[in-house]
């Protein structure tokens, strides 16, 4: 492959005790957004005989160096060519999955360029976590808003923070205590969450949140979904499950995914 297309081995690695492996691939084309934020288009190819899953040539721009980044990888849908395992593999098909790959991620850098220079106010960005995680909202007798709890995660990782359940001593409900802050931070009267019911800014929380091209942007509201997307799934049901949830962008954590990306162009439309 890397000698008829032109790539470069830049990983590997075997899962599972072996039962699963992957090698990817760095094609030439990339991109760079403020800050030197550098976005390169890469090829991904997996065997698994895990049992869950087929052996897949991918398009992805996420750089894999375990089981939780080929679950990014896999999750981001651009061109996957999926093969049996009783059948040979295809070259044709790969050709296929490369000429994708070139035009989506085309599609993708334009995207990526948009949202990086979008402006997103704290409100702004409430209102895009709620388009994405909304519906499960409550309104309470008094007409305050009680969130979802992928809503408060979200404001939080978009800084970098955990958001942790636990708040002031003399207040019984939590969530309607983030709540009275979130209404504040939709009113423009607040901006951040309450230091008790959140973790100090960290690099590991939500990686690239302070990069220039993210700080306060469209595409650091966008990335912070992906990321709670692949590494803390509001519904954590273990790794074979989670990895499961995000084949070819159609579970859970796909469809989450391309929600974010639908409501990111709508924004930069609107």
């Amino acid at each position: 492959i890397c000698e008829r297309h032109g790539f470069e081995i830049i990983t590997a690695g075997a899962l599972f005790g072996g039962a699963k492996v992957f090698a990817q691939m760095e094609t030439k084309n990339e991109f760079r957004l403020p800050g030197n934020d550098k976005i390169v288009s890469r090829l991904l190819a997996t065997v698994s005989h895990i049992g869950l899953e087929s052996n897949k040539f991918i398009g992805c721009n996420t750089r894999v160096v375990c089981e939780n980044t080929v679950k990014a990888a896999t999750g981001e849908s651009a061109g996957i060519v999926c093969h049996d395992h009783r059948v040979a593999f295809d070259h044709d098909a790969i050709a296929t999955a490369v000429g994708l790959n070139a035009e989506s991620f085309g599609e993708f850098a334009e995207f990526a360029a948009a949202a990086a220079v979008r402006a997103l106010s704290d409100a702004e960005a409430l209102e895009y976590f709620k388009t994405v995680y909304g519906g499960r909202e409550k309104i309470e007798d008094n007409g305050r808003v009680r969130h979802s709890i992928g809503v408060r995660k979200a404001m939080a990782a978009h800084k970098g923070q955990s958001f942790v359940p636990v708040g002031k001593a003399d207040v019984a409900d939590v969530s309607l205590y983030v709540a009275d802050r979130l209404d504040q931070i939709a009113r423009g009267v607040a901006t951040d969450l309450p230091a008790d019911v959140t973790t100090a800014s960290d690099s590991a929380i939500n990686p690239g949140h302070d990069l220039e091209s993210s700080r306060g942007s469209l595409w650091g509201a966008f990335n912070t979904v992906t990321w709670q997307a692949d590494h803390q799934p509001l519904k954590n049901r273990g790794a074979s499950f989670n990895i499961a949830s995000n084949l070819l962008g159609e579970g859970t954590g796909g469809k989450l995914k391309a929600k974010a990306h639908k409501a990111a162009l709508e924004l930069l439309v609107a």
